[in-house]
Order: structure tokens, then sequence, then C-alpha cells
């Protein structure tokens, strides 16, 4: 059987990437940013060093909102496409009948 939808297949596939790529990347800004705030926190007043070590958090706060959407959203468009196939198969083998 033909597929109809390679190009609904290549965005899930695309967005699966960008997913990990993302969840990456937070995690390396959140290792980088703790080891920068750190240096300066170590001679900041208490308020301002919970503050900081905060911000250094939000980059994996961020990669994990992304990561989430981007591999929902992917493995949405591929359930999507696997029912298409299916109610596709199911109408070709009732039309023979």
């Amino acid at each position: 059987m033909e597929r109809s939808s390679s190009g609904l297949r290549t965005i899930a596939t695309v967005f699966k990437v960008l997913a990990w790529v993302l969840l990456a990347v937070g995690i390396i800004a959140t290792i980088v940013l703790y080891g920068v705030i750190g240096r300066f926190v170590a001679y900041a007043p208490p308020a301002l060093a919970s503050a900081g070590r905060f911000v250094a958090f939000l980059p994996i706060i961020t990669g994990i909102l992304y990561f989430l959407f981007f591999f929902i959203t992917s493995n949405v468009i591929a359930l999507l496409l696997q029912i298409e196939e299916n109610v596709r198969t199911a109408a070709e083998h009732l039309s023979r009948q």
C-alpha cells in the first residue's frame, strides 16, 4: 500500500528529534548557568542567592516543557497516521466483500 502522508511522517520524526535536542540543550544550559551563577551567588545576600539558584534552573524546566510538547505532538501525529492507515485497510477489506 502506498503511503500518501510521508510529509506528516517526516514532520513527526523531526518533532521527535527536536524534542530530544531541546531537552539536551536545557540540561546543558542549566549546568552551565548554574556554574556561572554559582560563582556570583557565593558573595551575594541570601535572598539574591536563592533567586539566582532559581534562575539557574529555568532552562531545565523550559527544556522539559518543550520536550513534552514536541514529543507528545510527534506521537499524536504518528497515532493519527496509524488510525488513518487502519481505516483505509478496513475500508478496502470491506469493499471486497
